[in-house]
């Protein structure tokens, strides 16, 4: 496995959705890693506000771009938790009433027509 800080997070939920990602984005030959598996089965809300976005997954730079666009072409299905979005730009679980990221202030992308 490379090393964390040469990863790019392209998702953030639940260790059931971020496996479902993870396995998503395996099936179409992009090599994906979880991060904080363990600690997101243990103890989520130690990872992140209400457990949501507690595991994540993480790919090679080069991989980011393709890896979003596989897991925007399943947005409803890999919803973290119903009521939250994921950032593209950090990949942090935000509440869907907030209009940008937390974290990086990335604005919410809006729905595909």
């Amino acid at each position: 496995m490379p090393e964390k800080d040469d990863l790019v997070v392209v998702f953030a939920g639940s260790v059931f959705d971020a496996t479902l990602a993870k396995n998503l984005l395996e099936s179409v030959q992009i090599e994906a890693f979880l991060q904080d598996e363990q600690m997101g089965r243990l103890i989520p809300f130690y990872l992140s506000a209400m457990s949501a976005g507690a595991v994540k997954v993480a790919v090679r730079p080069a991989d980011a771009e393709e890896a979003r666009i596989v897991l925007s072409a399943t947005d409803e299905s890999l919803t973290a938790e119903a009521g939250t979005w994921t950032c593209p730009g950090c990949g942090e679980a935000i509440e869907a009433q907030f209009g940008a990221c937390w974290n990086c202030q990335t604005p919410r992308p809006e729905k595909n027509p």
